[in-house]
């Protein structure tokens, strides 16, 4: 058995923090996620044409993942470290999830989502709000509590990006081109700074969850549910100008962060490390 632990704000966690718990969850996200995706016939180049396409090809697969997240962050007792920390950055951040907000309703206001079903419209939504928290609690949540263990904030928000990219790589099985899914996977890691940013400016997972999910709505809505045409997590939807600013601002912004480690509220920070 696992020797008790606490987490960064002193609350009993059942596993120690260790980058190999972190990734080896991360992994088990992924694995289940396409293992159901394969048995249920998912084609990523049609996986959002219509409801029974995105209930196969996300819905489903997102689900079972999320589940096993569930069950595994309880049975780790990494919850409140997963989801919060002491909010920390320059005020001037918040620019960044402004301008993902306003990217992702430019790309929905320029796109064509009447031409959805209601159905479809509400499977899409379902979708996304499950990969916002199934991909944000995988590695935003757990692989950054495990990654913490060990490393210092360079590391973590470079393994997280890492993992979050290299997630979107799992495309490949379900029929998407190679040259896309490299695209893909170079703007998921982009990204995911964004969206680690966007943590530690606010100290909650939950802001990235909800961005992450309207982000993923508006590039599929757009596109009339055509995955080719606006392909989650790429630039190529309108208002991708908007995210790739986001993009440059929280790189910007980054350096000064990763100067500090991230700290609980009420605790001093801790000596940064390497």
């Amino acid at each position: 058995m696992p020797r008790p632990a606490a987490d960064r704000k002193g609350s009993p966690v059942r596993v120690r923090p260790r980058p190999a718990v972190g990734i080896a969850v991360a992994v088990a996200y992924a694995v289940v996620f396409i293992v159901v995706q394969l048995a249920l016939g998912a084609d990523y180049d049609r996986i959002a044409d219509t409801t029974e396409n995105v209930v196969r090809g996300i819905i489903a697969p997102v689900a079972a993942g999320a589940v096993l997240l569930i069950i595994v962050t309880t049975w780790l007792g990494w919850w409140r470290p997963a989801l919060s920390e002491r909010p920390s950055g320059p005020r001037w951040l918040w620019i960044v999830p402004a301008l993902v907000l306003i990217s992702a309703v430019v790309t929905l206001a320029t796109g064509d989502p009447g031409s959805l079903s209601t159905e479809l419209l509400v499977a899409l939504a379902i979708s996304t709000l499950l990969v916002g928290f199934g991909e944000e609690l995988a590695t935003r949540g757990v692989a950054l509590v495990g990654l913490r263990g060990r490393y210092g904030e360079v590391g973590v928000w470079f393994g997280t990006s890492l993992i979050f990219g290299l997630l979107h790589g799992l495309n490949l099985v379900t029929g998407q081109a190679i040259g896309p899914t490299l695209r893909q996977v170079g703007f998921a890691f982009l990204f995911g700074t964004v969206f680690y940013v966007m943590r530690r400016l606010s100290g909650t997972l939950i802001l990235c969850m909800a961005l992450h999910a309207l982000w993923d709505f508006s590039t599929f809505a757009h596109g009339g549910g055509e995955a080719g045409a606006a392909t989650t997590d790429s630039p190529e939807a309108a208002g991708g100008l908007i995210g790739l600013l986001a993009v440059v601002i929280a790189f910007i912004g980054l350096r000064a962060m990763l100067r500090s480690p991230a700290t609980p509220s009420g605790q001093e920070p801790a000596p940064a490390r390497a």
